[in-house]
């Protein structure tokens, strides 16, 4: 089967990598606390690894996608689209200085995530936030939310709210550090507070929201101008943009 694709013209062959091209996703990270370095957590786009022309054209200026979080000794394992795709990542993995400048330059999209996040001053977040130079979003995880099945799970139940409280609480105080002097040359994000479950929904306060992607709105900002940034815009773009090529 592959001996006879490759008989295909080149580019027939990349007319069809392209339509495995994958959506803009939500990419995972974890952070590996001892080694500092930050590793994949979600499953790669298919295109990595069927073969050396479908990584290269996954890989090329042209389709966006890129290898990140490398280090000087290891080599970077999370393939992103940097424009598209919205990225996980570790508040520790900021803390502890463990990005390169490379992804400060690329990243469009944050979430963060971690426990360091409920008990930091919302000054000492932005001083590591002001270090993205391109970011249009960023959004704070809770804890995944479970169902409480039995009464042991009332406790975790309390704490994982007491957790959301205490993240809504940073989204706004945030949101009126941002609006200071200091920070009038900084490209502001729209900030977003996301809710995840154990089964991978998410929901922020104005309801549920595509588990896959979808920006959502907080009461930070109204809906009207988180909309102008949401990933459903992004998906029509993209069909409208093959829409024009295809013709």
């Amino acid at each position: 089967m592959v001996s006879l694709f490759q008989n295909l013209p080149y580019e027939l062959r990349h007319e069809i990598w392209r339509h495995c091209v994958p959506a803009p996703r939500v990419v995972r990270t974890r952070y590996d606390i001892s080694t500092g370095r930050v590793l994949p957590g979600s499953t790669p786009p298919i295109l990595l690894h069927v073969c050396q022309e479908s990584r290269r054209f996954l890989l090329s200026a042209e389709i966006g996608f890129s290898m990140q979080f490398g280090t000087s000794a290891n080599p970077a394992t999370v393939c992103v689209n940097a424009k598209n795709d919205a990225v996980q990542i570790s508040y520790y993995a900021l803390m502890y200085n463990d990005i390169r400048t490379a992804e400060f330059e690329t990243i469009v999209h944050l979430e963060l995530y971690g426990s360091s996040l409920y008990n930091e001053e919302p000054v000492d977040i932005l001083r590591q936030l002001v270090k993205f130079h391109n970011l249009e979003t960023i959004s704070l995880l809770t804890p995944p939310r479970r169902s409480v099945e039995n009464p042991f799970d009332i406790i975790s139940s309390f704490v994982e709210h007491a957790y959301s409280a205490r993240i809504m609480n940073r989204a706004s105080e945030l949101d009126i550090e941002m609006k200071k002097p200091q920070y009038d040359n900084w490209k502001k994000p729209l900030l977003n507070r996301i809710c995840p479950r154990d089964d991978g929904s998410r929901f922020t306060e104005e309801g549920e929201f595509n588990p896959a992607w979808s920006l959502g709105v907080s009461n930070t900002h109204s809906r009207a101008d988180f909309a102008k940034s949401t990933m459903s815009r992004r998906l029509e773009e993209l069909r409208r943009n093959r829409g024009t090529q295809a013709a």
